[in-house]
Parts: structure tokens; C-alpha cells; sequence
């Protein structure tokens, strides 16, 4: 270990030290020195080298999560660690209230949706989990030593942490990050920041030209994980309806109810999740607020955090280069529909069709490059994995892994050619039981250089698709600078959501929007 590795991990286990014995602002100064150093060691903390690089799951991440979850605990009683009696009255009948690399300074002081007929009707099953108490909306007044400047500071560690998660995926701190706020990208977006800790999930949700908001349900990591992972199960068609709205219900409470208010009077029309853990398994259109999906009341789209959001591009007309394959190749089944989704596609937009043969690496290479096309559609056979080499999307010849991918665009950003606008990936799907999966996602969009991607958290090997990205084009052409992608998306996912063959989440949910919303 060098000297930064020591700095690092002694602040640390001094920072626990100190927040066992409640000294709480001695304890923030070293978990900050100790998250300062590591920032500063980017480079070396995702070297191939194992002399030099932390294990990331045992010695960075706690470091952020531990230094976030001191940052939002109040004064802390002492030989505890944690908060003082009277901070977290969360009891079981509680109602509740609605309501570049970044150093930190030193120390300062509708409708009810319709059943859809595809689960089980016949009896009532009983909810599998007690429902927990809301979450307890907390102000600065309400809570002694939480202040603004310690929810900026800790909204700043979480995005930090993507940013590492997705420096270890890629194994090379490759991404540059801009610290921005949302006032200056869009007034009518709020950004929402679930984190989840060892104790209870806290949720930060920023507003354009307001003080943060920051709400916490005290539940143990364990129980918010396998709530997340029953609702990610019961969005299969066969699953009960009661169960899956009562968790859809169940997370909605947690993440978005006692925001409401804020987002009411904020006129919000986009939400943005920066998404912790297990939570970007999911997808927040299929959340329910006991009368209508999230989905009916927001354009909604995810993001490794503000300090990535890549600026968007002068609106043109959209030209598409539309790639897909029909046939089974290397062991994958065939996919019949994307022949009807390709034309579709060509027949709302100008594009360039490479299907099945004419889909080879070298050929979709040369089109990249030589064709200016802002979008790039691939209807094919893909899987988002925490784990680079199992990430890739299929052509007719090769496995395109995620390491290459950033290859295929790079003679085109060498020769000054304007950035993919949109990268559409849209049959492909997330290695199951993998919780980090979604790093996959995140790193085909970022390598890519596209300023947004619509992906698919599993596939829907169905006419919907076809239907949905039909709807989603149409609607991109023919309101051209009046709606955003986000909005785009909201009103394909309605159409289905209001066609009777397709209104279970399973067809319409999966389908997210990555980076830029406008």
C-alpha cells in the first residue's frame, strides 16, 4: 500500500472510532479525509494492478455509504452510533407526514389501472410482507444537525459513488464528471436519490430553486432488498395482481408520497432517479399510488447522477440507422417481430435498415462512422451484466462486447462528427439475479457517447415492442421541440397501458430512459 492507501484507510476506521463514541463532527472530518483520498486515488482504485486496487465491495464502497449515512443521522448518543432518543419515532403504528473528481471541504460548524386478467382471480392471497410505517418527512428543524449543507454534502457522496461503481465496472476511471444542479438543466425535472443503508433507505429529492428535501423509512437493508426483489418477481404476467400493486403501493410510499406536495407546487412533469443498489432492477413506471401508476402522472428517467449528464444537441430531424436480427443465431432464439419493429421504425423516420446478414460488426462499424445518422437503433439479442465480459449485444457474425463498443464509435468522434443522440437498444435484458446488472446499461450508453439510451430491463419478445417504439418515434417527429424524450416515452408506455392486450406493467414497464431526458 502506498501513503494515500494508509490515509484512506486510517481516516476510516478512525471516522467509526469517533462515531461509536458520538463524537459526530469529529467522526464527518475523518470519514471526509477519508473520502477525499479516495477520489483523489481514482486511478489507482480501478487499476488492474491488485497491489494497488481496493477491493471495492470491502474497501471503498462502506466508506461512501458509511460517511453519507453519518451525514444524515442527527447528534448521536453516545457508545451507540446512533441517533439520540426521540430522532427516529418510526413505531409500527406511525402514520407519518406528506409531504470532475469532487473533494469536500473541511468541517463548518387519474384512474385505477383495470386488472389486467393475466393473474390470479379466483382467490385472495394475503400480502406477504406487514405494511411498514411511511417515511418520516424531516426538516432541518426537525432533526438537530442534519442541515442543507450536510444533504448537499451527502447527495454529492452518493453520485461520487455511482461514479466509482461505474470507474470499478469498467476497470479505468474513464468518465469525467461536471458537478451541475438541476435549475440549471430542467425547472420542471426533480431528481430523487433513494440510498439505501444498513438501517433504513433515506430518499434526497432535489427541486429546481429549493432547499432539498429528505424523507427516511427506518427498515433494515435486508427487508428493503427482498421487497424490491418480490415486486421485480411479481411484474411476470402470472404473478398476482393484489400482491404486485400492494408492493408497487408499498415502494411508491417510500420513495415518492411524501414528496408529493413539494412536487405538486414545483409543477414537476419529469422525475429523475438516480438509483441505489437492487433499486435499478426495477422499473419506477410500475410504481402504484393506490389509484395510478407512476407512469400516468410523469415522464420518468434514470441517471448515474447529475455530475454525468451529458449536454444535449441542436434539435434536427431525426435520421436513424436501424439495425437488427430476426433469425436465431449463436444459441439465441429468434426474434420474428423485429422485422415489423425495423419498418416501422423507417416508415416515422429516415433510416438506414442493416437486418440479419447485413448486420455484421465491420458493416454496422462502417455505418456508424461514415452515416450521420442521431440514432442508432439495435433490435437484437443483448444482456447487461455487473460483469463487462458478460455484457454484449449480438450480431449476425460476433458477441459486440461492452469493451469494443466505445471502438465503434470512436473513429466517429475522431472525425468530429456530431454524437449519437439516441441509442435505442430494445430487446435486450439484465442478467438475471444480478443486482448490479444495470452497470451494464449504464456503461453500453456512457461508452457509446450517446446523450440518451432506451433500453429494456428484460425483453419482451412481442408486438408490443414494436408497437411501443413505433408510438415512441411518432411522437418524437411529430411534436419536435414541443416534448422531451421522457415525455415521448410516457405517451408510448400509456398507449399500451391503455390497450387491453398490453396493460400489464410486464409488457410496457421495462422500457427506461438513460441520461439525457430533453
Amino acid at each position: 500500500m502506498n501513503a494515500e492507501d494508509i490515509v484512506a484507510r486510517t481516516a476510516w476506521q478512525l471516522g467509526r472510532i469517533l462515531k461509536q463514541k458520538g463524537e459526530r463532527n469529529k467522526a464527518l472530518s475523518a470519514y471526509r479525509t477519508s473520502f477525499n483520498t479516495l477520489q483523489d486515488l481514482r486511478g489507482d482504485l480501478v487499476a488492474i494492478n491488485p497491489d494497488v486496487q481496493f477491493d471495492f465491495k470491502e474497501g471503498v464502497e462502506p466508506v461512501y455509504r458509511e460517511f453519507v449515512g453519518l451525514l444524515l443521522q442527527g447528534e448521536l448518543k453516545q457508545g451507540t452510533g446512533r441517533p439520540g432518543i426521540g430522532h427516529w419515532a418510526l413505531g409500527q403504528g406511525y402514520k407519518g407526514t406528506r409531504g470532475p473528481k469532487e473533494r469536500l471541504g473541511t468541517d463548518k460548524g387519474t384512474q385505477r389501472p383495470a386488472r389486467d386478467g393475466q393473474g390470479d382471480k379466483g382467490t385472495k392471497k394475503a400480502f406477504p410482507y406487514a405494511l411498514h410505517p411511511r417515511p418520516q418527512t424531516l426538516t432541518v428543524a426537525q432533526e438537530n444537525g442534519v442541515t442543507q449543507d450536510n444533504l448537499q454534502e451527502a447527495r454529492l457522496v452518493i453520485e461520487a459513488l455511482q461514479l466509482a461503481e461505474l470507474d470499478n465496472f469498467f476497470r479505468e476511471a474513464c468518465l469525467e464528471a461536471v458537478p451541475q444542479k438541476i435549475d440549471d438543466i430542467d425547472p420542471t425535472a426533480a431528481v430523487i436519490y433513494p440510498i439505501i443503508l444498513s438501517d433504513r433507505l433515506e430518499v434526497i429529492v432535489s427541486l429546481a430553486n429549493r432547499p432539498l428535501l429528505r424523507y427516511t423509512t427506518r427498515l433494515p437493508r435486508q427487508e428493503v432488498q427482498r421487497i424490491l426483489q418480490e415486486f421485480h418477481s411479481s411484474l411476470h404476467i402470472a404473478y398476482s395482481d393484489e400482491i404486485r400493486l400492494a408492493l408497487a403501493e408499498q415502494i411508491y410510499k417510500w420513495l415518492i408520497q411524501p414528496a408529493e406536495a413539494e412536487l405538486a407546487s414545483g409543477e414537476i412533469k419529469t422525475l429523475v432517479f438516480v438509483l441505489d443498489g437492487f433499486f435499478r432492477s426495477i422499473p419506477m413506471a410500475a410504481l402504484y399510488d393506490g389509484e395510478q401508476y407512476l407512469v400516468q402522472k410523469y415522464g420518468i428517467a434514470l441517471s448515474p447522477g447529475l455530475q454525468l449528464f451529458p449536454e444535449g444537441l441542436e434539435r434536427k430531424t431525426l435520421s436513424a440507422l436501424a439495425v437488427g436480427l430476426t433469425e436465431a443465431r449463436q444459441g439465441f432464439s429468434a426474434l420474428p417481430e423485429v422485422a415489423k419493429e425495423v419498418k416501422q421504425i423507417a416508415a416515422e423516420v429516415k433510416s438506414k435498415v442493416l437486418l440479419n446478414r447485413e448486420f455484421t460488426r465491420a458493416i454496422f462499424t462502417e455505418e456508424v462512422n461514415s452515416n450521420p445518422t442521431s440514432v442508432v437503433h439495435l433490435a437484437t439479442h443483448g444482456q447487461f451484466s455487473s460483469n463487462p465480459e458478460e455484457t454484449f449485444l449480438l450480431a449476425w457474425d460476433d458477441r459486440i462486447r461492452i469493451r469494443d463498443f466505445d471502438r465503434l464509435f470512436y473513429q466517429r468522434q475522431k472525425s468530429n462528427r456530431s454524437p449519437v443522440e439516441l441509442l435505442v437498444l430494445s430487446a435486450c435484458q439484465t442478467a438475471t439475479g444480478d443486482r448490479r446488472a444495470t452497470l451494464g446499461l449504464a456503461g453500453f450508453a456512457l461508452r457509446s457517447g450517446a446523450r440518451s439510451t432506451l433500453a429494456t430491463l428484460w425483453s419482451v419478445n412481442d408486438r408490443s415492442t414494436a408497437d411501443l417504439m413505433s408510438e415512441f418515434y411518432q411522437e418524437l417527429t411529430e411534436y419536435e421541440g414541443e416534448i422531451n424524450k421522457a415525455q415521448a416515452l410516457r405517451d408510448a408506455q400509456l398507449k399500451l397501458l391503455q390497450n387491453t392486450l398490453y396493460n400489464h406493467p410486464y409488457f410496457w414497464a421495462p422500457f427506461v430512459l438513460v441520461g439525457n431526458w430533453l
